[in-house]
């Protein structure tokens, strides 16, 4: 809750800050949007005006806290394998940072490894040739977890949830 509301601070006093820069920019356009701005908070409100303003100022304000910090806590998530890959055996990577949570075989998608991302996320990748990672193992974006081997005939197999 705590970082919740810092967030929120932090969000707030930037959206002050970029005001007060907008006012004194040399960029035409980000001194136009300033003084558009400028012209709404001088202009004649009634009140139905205000009660419908405030009703929207406080439902954008309630979700963009939520939307700004979930945009900057999302990475982007990295390729598995190299699709070009020449030659027989190719590395595997893990598409983003978080901890090892399974390794096994399974007969559907034989040599596995399965990587919880924090929260609901999770990647597996299937149909390894060699295993490089243990459980509990903290990994990041890009570190080698495996190897596939095309010569097995499998294709191989990665899925990610994320909810």
């Amino acid at each position: 809750m705590m970082k919740k509301t810092i967030i929120q601070i932090v969000i707030c006093a930037l959206l002050a800050a970029g005001y007060g820069v907008a006012w004194d920019s040399d960029i035409p356009m980000v001194r136009k949007a300033a003084q558009a701005v400028s012209a709404e908070l001088n202009r004649e409100y009634s009140s139905a005006d205000i009660k419908k303003g405030g009703e929207i100022a406080v439902q954008t304000l309630v979700n963009l806290p939520t939307k700004l910090s979930n945009a900057f806590d999302k990475e982007e998530y990295g390729e598995p394998i190299d699709e070009a890959f020449s030659g027989d055996t190719a590395l595997v990577y893990a598409v983003s940072g978080g901890t090892v949570t399974m390794t096994g075989k399974n007969a559907d998608i034989g040599n596995y490894v399965v990587i919880s991302h924090g929260g609901t996320a999770e990647s597996i990748y299937g149909n390894l040739s060699q295993i490089k990672v243990a459980p509990m193992q903290k990994i990041k974006k890009g570190d080698i977890i495996g190897s596939f081997d095309k010569r097995t005939g499998n294709d191989f197999y990665y899925s990610i949830t994320e909810e």
